[in-house]
């Protein structure tokens, strides 16, 4: 049993699902879950600076289209990335094809709060408001999917059913960031799913703080978690801004997690909290 490193919000690549293992001729499924498709999850969005070369792109990140011009996605995965070198891709289940729509972006709002700072010495690194929002050129011909609100709390009480989606890292053997000298991991090419449940905020945050490879710290009420207790189904390098849905509705952004088999939990920007000020950018 291997231990996998701790990642938070690295570059703009960020976190993905993890996989059993699979031959080289066969897409891997997420443990415990399934393929996805975006017929069933049309407002499933690909952030890329590559639409047309995946296994080329810098930027790869997931997002949610919230209204026909607007999608929701990790500041983290925005962080670095003009907006006039992004494209965002919906109705694309396989990577590797040209299906779908692709439109540019005009502009991106990140949460004000939003930072990456070195922490004071002696202190741990802080997990800071990650979420932006993405505004596109034109119009996407795809249902939207609603935005939580301050009346959806019941959707973050522990042991409710949530959904995580993207096109992240499945191999539950590689690192992310890689180690120096390590190439990076290969993405999936097809889009995956998997259930979890929300978990209390305090075994989350003791997992954090005491994770061996990169311990952080978050305020739990901005930050949601999911974990699955009986495996490592869990989020990993490349899902960063990815959904969390639960109840039909955008409650949470892909953001961290720990990596350890052992407390596997993935980490999410808690949207109710948020939900004002994203709320503003929508108008």
């Amino acid at each position: 049993m291997t231990t996998k490193k701790w990642v938070l919000a690295a570059a703009a690549l960020g976190i993905v699902l993890t996989a059993a293992p699979a031959a080289a001729d066969v897409q891997p499924k997420i443990v415990g879950g399934t393929p996805a498709g975006t017929d069933d999850n049309p407002w499933m969005m690909w952030i890329t600076d590559a639409p047309d070369a995946p296994e080329g792109d810098t930027l790869h990140c997931g997002g949610t289209l919230v209204t026909p011009t607007k999608v929701v996605t990790a500041a983290h995965c925005v962080d670095e990335h003009p907006a006039d070198r992004m494209h965002v891709v919906g109705g694309r289940t396989d990577l590797r094809t040209d299906d779908g729509e692709v439109r540019g972006v005009v502009s991106v709002w990140k949460h004000p709060g939003w930072q990456h700072t070195p922490p004071p010495p002696g202190e741990l690194p802080r997990m800071h408001p990650d979420v932006a929002v993405v505004t596109l050129d034109r119009p996407m011909p795809f249902p939207a999917l609603p935005l939580a609100t301050v009346e959806d709390a019941a959707l973050y009480r522990a042991g409710a059913p949530a959904r995580i989606l993207g096109w992240g890292v499945t191999d539950p053997d590689k690192t992310y960031p890689p180690d120096p000298g390590e190439p990076l991991p290969t993405t999936s090419r097809i889009l995956q799913q998997a259930q979890l449940p929300i978990t209390e905020d305090e075994p989350c945050l003791a997992a954090s703080e005491s994770d061996p490879y990169h311990a952080v710290t978050f305020d739990p009420r901005q930050y949601v978690c999911t974990r699955y207790e009986m495996g490592e189904v869990t989020t990993h390098g490349g899902d960063s801004g990815g959904p969390l849905v639960a109840g039909g509705k955008l409650i949470g952004v892909a953001a961290g997690g720990t990596y350890g088999l052992h407390a596997n939990y993935s980490t999410f920007t808690e949207l109710i909290t948020f939900s004002e000020q994203i709320q503003e950018q929508l108008r």
